[in-house]
């Protein structure tokens, strides 16, 4: 895929930069309190791959829907906070996609790079920061704002054009809701992936399976 023609290139972080989509949908059923059936477990994390990107409110309300016997106040507080805490250690420890890393040194000289997330922002700039990442971005964004909301106040202030590169069916809405921006699917690590690649090649959205696909 070309991208010499652009000025600015957004990508979400989970599948497309660290390899962290089937960890943290592990991390959130481990999670969960003592008592949740295996079936509501299954279902959840079955949920939580279909709509992957979503915040983690979205995350909470889903379990509450799915769990409600066990969605008091106490658990669900109980619930976030292992959760993040398995996030954070996790994400200091989960690979970074192949090949992304070096995309990334190279491209921040020519382009301008950005984050848009559904995970929590203040997490993931902590993360940026201590894996070495972060100074090469012009900002990193995350929850609780959406990702669509985070898309538009970049494409807002951002020299175009502009592409975004998700991993995601909800990534590619993101960013026609929010409009301004080419859009990529980016393959490899996406936990939907046979469900992205038909609908990117039902509605003729480019795919990148490598970021050697990039070309300037």
């Amino acid at each position: 895929m070309q991208i010499a023609k652009y000025a600015t290139i957004v990508f979400d972080c989970d599948g497309v930069l660290i390899d962290a989509n089937q960890p943290k949908v592990d991390a959130f059923v481990k999670a969960m309190p003592e008592g949740v059936s295996d079936e509501q477990r299954t279902l959840f994390a079955q949920t939580m791959a279909r709509n992957f990107g979503k915040s983690r409110q979205w995350l909470l309300d889903t379990f509450a829907e799915i769990c409600p016997a066990h969605a008091s106040e106490d658990n669900i507080a109980g619930l976030l906070s292992r959760y993040s805490a398995l996030v954070s250690s996790g994400y200091l420890q989960w690979a970074a996609t192949e090949g992304s890393e070096a995309f990334i040194a190279n491209a921040a000289s020519t382009k301008t790079l950005y984050v848009a997330s559904g995970s929590n922002q203040e997490e993931l700039r902590q993360v940026f920061d201590k894996r070495g990442l972060r100074q090469y971005f012009a900002d990193v964004l995350g929850g609780p704002v959406s990702k669509h909301e985070n898309l538009r106040s970049i494409i807002d202030k951002a020299e175009q054009p502009a592409l975004f590169v998700g991993d995601s069916i909800i990534d590619y809405e993101s960013a026609q809701k929010c409009g301004g921006y080419d859009f990529a699917f980016y393959t490899p690590y996406s936990i939907d992936r046979e469900n992205v690649i038909r609908f990117a090649q039902q509605n003729n959205i480019p795919m990148v399976h490598s970021f050697s696909e990039f070309q300037s």
